[in-house]
């Protein structure tokens, strides 16, 4: 598919503001399993930053990588595309993107 960072943050909007799929299914998505050590529901990730949780996914392509989140509340949304070498985020990388998301997802 192909899509705009705006078109993940409508996308996210709606699949937890529950206009995508019944509460229950969206429940379901968001129920981590012990297998994941609690990182992964069914389609979505949970991750944590200073100010609170957060679900989302990510993925990528060789040379390219996307990332999407938003709070439970839906106050805030971050997606981020880059370009990048190989299939895997480069230590260096994931420290930046994970200082990125705490600032993006903590400030106003």
């Amino acid at each position: 598919g192909i899509s705009t960072t705006a078109d993940l943050n409508t996308f996210i909007t709606a699949l937890l503001g529950g206009r995508l799929l019944p509460r229950p299914q969206l429940a379901e998505m968001m129920t981590v399993t012990p297998q994941s050590q609690g990182g992964y529901g069914l389609g979505l990730e949970r991750t944590t930053t200073d100010c609170g949780e957060l679900w989302g996914h990510t993925g990528g392509i060789p040379g390219f990588s996307t990332f999407l989140y938003s709070s439970p509340d839906l106050r805030r949304q971050l997606s981020v595309s880059m370009n990048g070498s190989g299939l895997s985020t480069p230590l260096p990388t994931r420290k930046a993107f994970e200082k990125l998301l705490g600032a993006a997802t903590c400030s106003g």
